[in-house]
C-alpha cells in the first residue's frame, strides 16, 4: 500500500525519539543548506519523480511475416499493425486435377469457374454396326474401340469387347440359316480384355411383326452362363421363325 511522506515519518519515528530525529540535519548535493529528515525524504521522492514518465514508446513491437508495424507507440503516434498477406483469394488457388474418365476445364475463378465432366463407362457413347454372314449386330458401348463380331462355328457368334469399352446393350438379328445343327443360336459376349463378368437380360422378338416372344410357349427358353469373362447365351428352337428371322435383345 502506498503512503504519504507524513505517514512514512510517523511510521519510522516513535513519539519517544521523534524530536531527536527531527533535530538532525542532512547535507544533500545540490541543496544549499542542510535539511531535516522530512525534507530529505521529500527531496528523494522529488528526485525520483524527475525520471521520464512512461509514454508507450518503451514497448517494442517487431513485425513478423506478412505484417508491418508503424508508429512509435505513444499517444500522439500510436503503433499501427497491418497485415500484408498477399492478394485476395479468387478461387484459382484451389487445384483440381482430372482423374480417370474425368475432364477439368476453367481456372476456378468467378469469371472462369472449374467445369468437371465425367464420361460414363470410360468414354463417349458409340454404336457399332457389325455383321457376319446374314447375322447383324447393333451394339451400344461407352469408351474404347468398336467391338468385333466373329463366327467361330456354325450357329455360334462371339461379340468381343475391346479394352476400355463397356458394352451397354446389343441387338442380334438372325434367321433359320444362321443356326447350328440343333436349330439353336449360341451368342457369346467376350469381356476378357476388361476382366469383366457380365450377365444380360435376354429378350426374343419376332422380326416379322416386332412382337415380344414368350419363350415358354415357343420352346425357345434360353440358358445363360458366365465363365472366364465370357458370357454364353444359348437359344434353342429358332428355326420356327423361318427366313423372316428374329431379334435377340441383350441388355
Amino acid at each position: 500500500m502506498s503512503k504519504t511522506i507524513e505517514q512514512i515519518t510517523t511510521l519510522l519515528i516513535s513519539d519517544r525519539n521523534q524530536a531527536a530525529y527531527e533535530n538532525q540535519r542532512f547535507f544533500v548535493n545540490g541543496l544549499d543548506a542542510p535539511v531535516g529528515l522530512k525534507e530529505l525524504l521529500q527531496e528523494i521522492i522529488r528526485r525520483l519523480n524527475l525520471s521520464v514518465s512512461p509514454d508507450g514508446s518503451e514497448t517494442k513491437v517487431n513485425a513478423g511475416s506478412n505484417v508491418t508495424v508503424t508508429g512509435s507507440g505513444t499517444t500522439a503516434d500510436p503503433y499501427v499493425i497491418a497485415a500484408t498477406g498477399g492478394s485476395a483469394a479468387d478461387g484459382s488457388e484451389t487445384k483440381v486435377n482430372a482423374g480417370a474418365n474425368i475432364t477439368v476445364t476453367g481456372s476456378g475463378t468467378v469469371a472462369d469457374p472449374y467445369v468437371i465432366a465425367g464420361s460414363a463407362g470410360g468414354g463417349s457413347f458409340s454404336r457399332d454396326s457389325l455383321s457376319s454372314g446374314t447375322v447383324t449386330v447393333e451394339s451400344d458401348r461407352f469408351g474404347g474401340n468398336a467391338s468385333v463380331l466373329s463366327n467361330p462355328a456354325p450357329g455360334e457368334y462371339t461379340l468381343t469387347a475391346q479394352a476400355g469399352a463397356h458394352v451397354a446393350n446389343a441387338t442380334v438379328f438372325g434367321n433359320n440359316t444362321t443356326l447350328n445343327a440343333s436349330q439353336e443360336m449360341i451368342i457369346r459376349v467376350n469381356n476378357s480384355a476388361n476382366s469383366q463378368d457380365r450377365r444380360f437380360l435376354v429378350q426374343l422378338y419376332d422380326a416379322n411383326n416386332g412382337a415380344l416372344v414368350d419363350q415358354q410357349v415357343t420352346a425357345t427358353v434360353h440358358t445363360q452362363a458366365v465363365a472366364g469373362n465370357v458370357t454364353t447365351i444359348t437359344i434353342p428352337g429358332l428355326n420356327g421363325f423361318g427366313a423372316t428371322g428374329f431379334y435377340v435383345e441383350l441388355r
